[in-house]
């Protein structure tokens, strides 16, 4: 398991610089509408990047298919920071996000396959993704008083790490263990009532943390507090990543799916009344049961749940509308929504439609925990 837990570790470092990529553009004096582009443009590749990588891994094979994902962007995430106006970097930004926009949805699968061959669970690995997020966050945060330069130089070193790791986790080692095995006792409609619930919630996290540093910026705090806030965030991950596994065998992916909603919608609410940082920060810590709640209860019910020959198909379909739709949603929209109503306001009519959202779905949720008996 050390193998996939230092790739994990790196997998997220990656996101969080991703991440932090808006308060680079919000240094380089982008409008709100310009940072909504910037930031869904290259995730909105991943609508094309995911079907067809995935389709190249079939092919290839994941080595070849990973070895180009991340040479490519290594170097072309520079073009970026040299290009001298918002056309140019646009540019780049839609030529490297056809590579990034696939980096953590095959290498993830490939961790998920191979713990699984050998009988161990995910979220040990998947927790110290959540660990290697926050600190790069911290760390990163602290840097760009130096220069936003270290942000590019720390992008095209954790690429290079992610691509030696990579490579030494096996999908096909001896079993340790009685491997886990899907029971197919999912179906595409549960996934996709649960897809749909889990993209609008994800769409409304992605705009807090695209927004975040404008909001940042907007109430006169110091830039260092955009990457203490992302450290905020990963590190509230870790209490239930530590009880995610006996949570969903208590209470199922559905029902666990609903709280992580809800706790989307409740933060962009309460971030409107937030009157300090430290405020700020400690509604925040929702994050910890908002994004990860989401994302790793669907995530877990494709790999358990959904018939063998439906994984593949509805592990692209999963990584198409977060990273794509849920940008579209999050980013895109979000810039113009912003400009229309503004940050403040954007945030209380967004979490009140979450939240709205949250309680249709947990009352289909429990019904159909009744219906299968989970509860």
């Amino acid at each position: 398991m050390f193998y996939e837990g230092i790739t994990e570790w790196f997998v997220y470092s990656i996101q969080a610089l991703m991440n932090l990529l808006s308060q680079y553009y919000e240094s380089e004096g982008f409008t709100p509408v310009q940072i909504g582009i910037a930031v869904s443009v290259g995730r909105i590749m991943s609508l094309v990047a995911n079907p067809f990588w995935f389709n190249m891994k079939t092919h290839f094979g994941i080595n070849k298919v990973i070895t180009l994902v991340t040479i490519v962007p290594l170097i072309g995430i520079w073009g970026i920071y040299f290009m001298p106006d918002f056309q140019g970097k646009l540019i780049f930004i839609v030529i490297s996000g056809f590579f990034l926009a696939v980096v953590m949805p095959l290498i993830e699968g490939k961790v998920v396959g191979s713990l699984m061959k050998k009988g161990l669970a995910f979220n040990p690995s998947r927790l110290l993704g959540s660990i290697g997020f926050s600190i790069t966050a911290f760390i990163a945060g602290l840097l760009f008083n130096i220069g936003f330069f270290m942000l590019f130089l720390l992008f095209s070193v954790f690429l290079f790490v992610v691509l030696f790791f990579s490579f030494k986790v096996k999908q096909d080692e001896p079993k340790t263990k009685r491997a886990h095995m899907t029971d197919s006792k999912g179906n595409w409609l549960m996934y996709g009532i649960m897809l749909l619930s889990g993209v609008l919630s994800i769409s409304s996290a992605i705009f807090y943390v695209t927004f975040l540093p404008v909001y940042i910026d907007l109430k006169g705090y110091p830039v260092s507090f955009t990457g203490i806030s992302f450290f905020v965030f990963a590190l509230s991950e870790i209490p239930f990543l530590l009880f995610s596994q006996k949570l969903i065998h208590k209470f199922g992916e559905l029902l666990i799916l609903a709280s992580g909603v809800f706790a989307c919608g409740i933060r962009l609410v309460l971030s409107f009344y937030a009157q300090s940082f430290i405020q700020l920060l400690l509604v925040s810590l929702l994050h910890g049961w908002g994004y990860i709640v989401v994302y790793y209860s669907i995530y877990h019910f494709i790999h358990y749940h959904m018939p063998v020959n439906a994984i593949n198909k509805a592990q692209a379909i999963f990584w198409m509308c977060i990273t794509g739709i849920g940008f579209i949603l999050g980013s895109f929209f979000g810039g113009f929504f912003v400009e229309w109503v503004g940050l403040e306001t954007g945030f209380q009519i967004l979490g009140w439609a979450v939240l709205f959202i949250a309680l249709l779905y947990s009352i289909w949720a429990y019904a159909k925990s009744i219906q299968m008996k989970i509860i």
